[in-house]
Order: structure tokens, then sequence, then C-alpha cells
């Protein structure tokens, strides 16, 4: 009998803690607190520049955004170019490979322009500028690089969408770029 009951109590004090760590109130400790942290679901918006953002598998963070319609060594775009710094963490114990899907940009009106590892690849060697698609990732490792757009010169309120290095996960988020 009291077996039992110290069970009961235990399972109501887990319960209770972890229903007090969920609600983000008292003095439980809330990872989603911690500034520049927010643990990602199956797909949140709303992230800034230099904020974490943890998928299943990976952490993203976008360092830098800018913008330009020509580069110093005279490259042009069609409309103009997005430079967008990355910072990625492999969060898994296995070894993967970028292939440029995990990467989107978005404007305003939902108007998808995927990086074309190919294309914007030679643009960003073009600025001396390293792309994150670049070779194997060991599990546990974080690399940056670049990821470069070459986007409508009306497209305004830029968004970058990230999406998990495991391509069966659904989870992705998506960061106001402030271009």
């Amino acid at each position: 009998m009291r077996k039992k009951l110290i069970l009961i109590c235990a399972l109501a004090i887990l319960s209770h803690g972890c229903a007090f760590m969920n609600s983000g109130t008292g003095g439980g400790f809330d990872l989603q607190s911690v500034p520049g942290f927010r643990n990602c679901g199956k797909s949140e918006e709303g992230f800034a520049l230099r904020e974490k953002i943890v998928l299943d598998n990976c952490t993203w963070t976008a360092l830098s955004a800018e913008k330009t319609k020509t580069t110093d060594t005279g490259v042009k775009a069609d409309g103009q170019f997005v430079f967008v710094e990355l910072e990625l963490k492999n969060n898994s114990n296995q070894d993967i490979v970028l292939t440029g899907i995990e990467v989107e940009m978005l404007d305003t009106k939902d108007a998808l322009r995927t990086y074309d590892s190919k294309e914007h690849n030679s643009i960003l060697e073009a600025v001396g500028r390293e792309s994150i698609l670049k070779g194997r990732i060991r599990g546990g490792e974080t690399v940056r690089g670049w990821v470069a757009f070459d986007v409508s010169e009306k497209a305004k309120g830029l968004e970058l969408r990230v999406r998990d290095i495991d391509l069966t996960s659904s989870a992705s988020a998506r960061i106001n770029l402030g271009l």
C-alpha cells in the first residue's frame, strides 16, 4: 500500500511538473523563455535574424542579410541579389549533406524563390563568399556559410524558410530578414 501511495504521489508531482514547465508560469524552468531560443514545432513563422531556431535534427541561425543589384566583381542580378549568412548545427549523430531544398526565399505574396545551388554557388564564388551547401556536415558539427537568391526588385517583406535536415521531417521555420 505504501509503495502505491509513493508511486501515485510521484506521478502527480511529475505530471504537475511537466504541465508547469510547459505553461511558462511560476518558477519552473521554461526553455522557451531563454533569450534567442525558440523550439520550433512542425512549422512556425516570425523568427528574427540572430535567433536560434531548433528544428527536429538541426539548429539554424540567420546571422545577417543584405541585398544589392550588383556585386563588387561586376556580377549583375536579373532583379536584386539577396545574400543571407547562415549557421547550421547538425543536432543528429548522423552525417548529412545539404541538397539546397532546406533553404527557400519567400516574399510577402509567398512567391517562392528556391535556392539553386549551381547558379547561386557561382554567384557566391564570384563575390568571395563560401556557400553553406558544401560537403558533408558531421553529426554534432556547426558550420557557417551563405545562400544567395536573385529576386524581383519589387519583392518586399522577404523571409527565409529553413527546413529540417532530415527530409522525412516536415519541420520548418520562416525568418523575417528585414529587407
